[in-house]
């Protein structure tokens, strides 16, 4: 018997006819050789049949584990004045951490419970170099190469004027037009306004309300926007005019000897990445089971320090120069852990300028979740402080030993049109499908291919459903990330008709649905709930969720058994009394959630404008 890593795409077509052999059990790590293998219909295995829960635990706790210590221990130096590069990239790190150690402890699995004479490895030839040290029947082929990146490095742009349809691009590629487009909206400001508040990375679009109350509270509103422009659409471009905030562009701050500063800087610091190869201090705390996984980390790791070092050291240049041209009242940013963030969080610190991050999402309580905090913008720092949704969240903050003067119960500045919509509510007998195939990647299950599975058989199994009612109209609503795979491909293929959107704002479809069906644990449920619509989850992969308060207090129709989806359906489109049950135990769940409905931007704003 011989077994297939099969990782891409790539790999499927280097051992395409080998697959075909009756003694062969192709394997895939990865959903694009998944999904491939199905559409050549050739029966396979995945890498998580071999895997138990408590690998998972493992994966997870050695991810983290890595993820937050790996760039303090001795030997390894990614200072950079007041930064540490290891720090500014633990949330993007963290899932290659996880990937490298799921294929690592999968291959080995597959290796005890199967015992094939042989396993032949395609692009994962790093894991397979260093099991073969004490596995001999592993042989690679070929010479493909894996391509690695980490977290933000390729990034999805939506098509303009397209509902659905977006390109992938390299970060780098990305920043590049960003800077482009944004010359054409950014302002040159030198003079010193006595009081100004600086957002960071906001879609003006969704925030209207709140840029309007800035503007009324502040002398100056600055947007800097350093993944995703500010102005990507005419909505964006009119709300930002209409409110007069002024857009910085980090590249406006920079001029020659700047430059030459940041390119020698930049050569220094790779001395500092390059010396960590054959690093002999780090070998042991990346050895596991005997196996010394730093020989694969150095390779596929060193590569992405490298420019993630010369990115750090160009931005913190350039915003120190911003910080001494301007005076800030204050910081707001909503993605708190991200490596742009805590990049200017580390000057406005240093000038003693208060940081306020937004809740941006709705939040899992469990307790068996903790462990992933530091990878999540929801816990504030020493100094910093985090603005909630409501009580809900304040108290899960609090009992986690924040300080009551780090947490402003301020409500949800973007959800302050949905509440001021709910008189206008109307039902066109849609019926919202709100989807996406970007699991936690944070998580190590979350990288389960079988839950894509079970998410593409319940989307079928929808949009079955919901034509047997012939005066329902479904609508699928993908979430803007980055999705695994191209789902909008594969639903088009079940029905060409549905219509699909990705980018528009929410409030457009589900101020007049019917009803609002989740098939992740999303605030798109919060959202329906808002506007008095019944809602439904159905859980696709192992979350193990069952403790959430808005299944606890029966908020939302929990689902996770797929044959009860007919049933459920039907209890949510027709049952007028299960319908109303569902709708009044949502109100009273989003009443404890949410504070200061509708008027939650102008009670942060005062809020903000007291921290002066």
């Amino acid at each position: 018997m011989k077994a297939y890593i099969l990782e891409s795409k790539k790999d499927v077509n280097q051992f395409k006819e080998q697959l075909e052999e009756t003694d062969s059990i192709p394997i895939a790590t990865g959903i694009e050789a998944h999904e491939f293998l199905k559409e050549l219909k050739i029966t396979h295995k995945v890498i998580d049949d071999y895997l138990e829960s408590s690998d998972y635990k493992t994966i997870d706790s050695m991810s983290i584990h890595f993820a937050l210590n790996w760039y303090k221990k001795e030997g390894i130096d990614l200072s950079y004045g007041e930064l540490n590069l290891g720090f500014l990239i633990e949330s993007d790190i963290k899932h290659y951490f996880l990937h490298m150690l799921r294929n690592f402890f999968g291959i080995r699995k597959i290796n005890s419970r199967l015992r094939p004479t042989k396993i032949f490895v395609g692009s994962l030839t790093s894991i397979a170099q260093i099991l073969e040290e004490k596995e001999n029947n592993i042989e690679i082929q070929g010479n493909l190469k894996k391509e690695i990146k980490i977290e933000g490095e390729e990034l999805e742009v939506p098509i303009p004027f397209s509902k659905s349809r977006s390109f992938k691009i390299s970060r780098k590629s990305y920043l590049k037009m960003k800077k482009f487009v944004e010359n054409f909206f950014t302002q040159h400001p030198n003079n010193h306004s006595t009081e100004s508040i600086l957002l960071l990375d906001f879609n003006p679009v969704y925030f209207s309300y709140m840029l309007d109350e800035f503007s009324k509270n502040f002398d100056d509103v600055f947007l800097l926007n350093q993944r995703r422009p500010a102005v990507w659409n005419v909505e964006s471009l009119k709300i930002v005019s209409k409110h007069k905030c002024k857009m910085l562009n980090l590249e406006n701050f920079n001029d020659n000897i700047t430059q030459k500063k940041i390119i020698m800087e930049q050569e220094d610091f790779l001395k500092k990445i390059l010396a960590l190869r054959n690093n002999k201090k780090v070998t042991g705390f990346f050895t596991v089971d005997g196996f010394d996984l730093w020989k694969i980390i150095q390779e596929e790791l060193i590569p992405i320090l490298v420019e993630r070092g010369k990115e750090m050291i160009f931005r913190y240049t350039l915003i120190k120069k911003i910080f001494e041209k301007r005076n800030f009242s204050v910081v707001l940013e909503w993605a708190y852990t991200a490596f742009e963030e805590r990049i200017l969080n580390t000057e406005a610190k240093r000038k003693d300028i208060p940081i306020v991050f937004l809740q941006h999402s709705i939040i899992v309580e469990d307790p068996k979740y903790d462990i992933f905090l530091p990878f999540q913008p929801t816990l504030p720092g020493k100094g910093d402080i985090v603005a909630v949704y409501g009580q809900t969240i304040a108290n899960f903050i609090r009992n986690k030993k924040i300080p009551e003067n780090q947490i402003i119960t301020s409500g949800s500045p973007r959800h302050d049109p949905f509440f001021n919509a709910r008189k206008n509510a109307r039902n066109d007998q849609s019926v919202l499908i709100a989807t996406s195939s970007s699991y936690p990647r944070y998580k190590a299950d979350g990288s389960d291919i079988r839950a894509y599975d079970n998410l593409q058989k319940t989307i079928q199994k929808l949009l079955l459903e919901i034509k047997k009612h012939p005066i329902k109209k479904p609508i699928i609503k993908l979430h803007p990330r980055k999705d695994y795979f191209e789902l909008a491909s594969f639903i088009r293929k079940i029905d060409k008709k549905v219509p699909i959107y990705k980018d528009q704002k929410s409030i457009e479809f589900l101020k007049d649905c019917d009803a609002v069906i989740s098939t992740n644990f999303s605030t798109i449920l919060l959202e329906g709930m808002i506007l008095g619509k019944p809602t439904m989850w159905i859980s696709t992969q192992r979350e193990h969720l069952q403790e959430e308060g808005i299944i606890k207090k029966k908020a939302t129709l929990f689902v996770t058994n797929y044959n009860e989806i007919e049933n459920c359906i039907n209890k949510l489109l027709n049952d007028n009394t299960f319908r109303k049950d569902l709708i009044d135990n949502a109100n009273k769940y989003i009443n404890e959630y949410f504070s200061n409905h509708g008027v939650s931007s102008r009670y942060l704003a005062r809020k903000l404008r007291e921290l002066q």
